[in-house]
């Protein structure tokens, strides 16, 4: 569904905005993947800190004063990986309704509409006091506030990390001239708290990825499992030490949904990759995880 929210977001039509941004890089085609580790960590009133291609909009002047806002955020404790996330707060009193904050993603072409968006996100508590709506959506390149369209809303009622997926696509009204993916919460009276975490953005799949792989250290190398669709008919498993470049290790390809990796170098860190294969033609994207190798046996 493709619904604006114009009559929400900008009933008044002079309202105040301020933006933050870099300057811009160029488009990308994806798989873009975000865990926001590695810039520095902003604040309240530098929401984006060092973290380039994204936008950010906040109704008013950007201030911890000021609601809904967000910033890029260290707390391990409610990152879903390393320690920095998007955090997003808003106020429950009725002075803000209708006042918005958003964290846009850099550019994509997103006109041909195949596009969808995975995220984790959490929230602070599981009290009903709390109404913790994320409204993801698209933009135009330049990440104009008048283009901001809502796909899907996510209602957030967990306080551990859960995957999302939002389908970017023309069926849900996604076309020319959108190009950034909108992250953002709306004043409406209540309180609410967003941490969002791992963004993955890439053209859809028609061969679903695999799940819940699993990585373990046994005493003859690494036990890999995973819970795979079934549309898949095999799996590929690629793995080399920590860091290697996808396509450059050693692969094998297997029709069950576990399996032993042997003959590794001991005490030595590996990726592994594992991908779905629905036909000769259809693969899904490949999952990672790592993994320690055991040390060598004693002679």
């Amino acid at each position: 569904m493709k619904k604006q929210l114009l009559s929400l977001i900008f009933a008044v039509g002079a309202m105040l905005w301020s933006t933050q941004g870099f300057s811009q890089c160029s488009v990308l085609t994806g798989p873009y993947t975000e865990n926001f580790d590695s810039y520095s960590y902003g604040s309240s009133t530098n929401p984006l800190g060092g973290m380039p291609c994204w936008k950010y909009h906040e109704s008013g002047v950007i201030s911890s004063s000021n609601y809904p806002y967000g910033f890029l955020r260290s707390l391990s404790s409610y990152a879903n990986s390393g320690s920095q996330f998007l955090y997003m707060f808003k106020s429950g009193s009725s002075s803000y309704t209708g006042d918005s904050a958003a964290f846009m993603s850099p550019k994509f072409d997103l006109s041909a509409g195949n596009y969808e968006v995975i995220f984790s996100a959490r929230t602070l508590s599981t009290s009903s006091f709390y109404s913790n709506k994320v409204y993801v959506g698209v933009c135009d390149s330049a990440g104009s506030v008048g283009s901001i369209t809502v796909v899907d809303t996510v209602n957030l009622t967990q306080i551990t990390h859960n995957i999302y997926s939002v389908d970017l696509t023309s069926a849900n009204g996604v076309g020319t001239g959108d190009s950034r993916v909108v992250f953002m919460m709306i004043g409406d009276g209540s309180s609410g708290y967003a941490y969002i975490d791992d963004v993955t953005i890439r053209v859809k799949n028609t061969c679903n990825d695999v799940t819940n792989l699993t990585a373990v250290t046994s005493s003859n190398g690494v036990s890999l499992s995973w819970d795979g669709a079934t549309t898949h008919t095999s799996y590929t498993i690629e793995y080399d030490t920590a860091g290697f470049t996808p396509g450059n290790g050693t692969s094998v390809t297997i029709t069950s949904d576990s399996t032993e990796i042997t003959g590794l170098t001991p005490v030595t860190n590996y990726d592994f990759y594992v991908k779905g294969n629905c036909s000769a033609t259809s693969s899904s994207y490949a999952v990672k995880v790592s993994a320690f190798s055991p040390c060598a046996a004693i002679a």
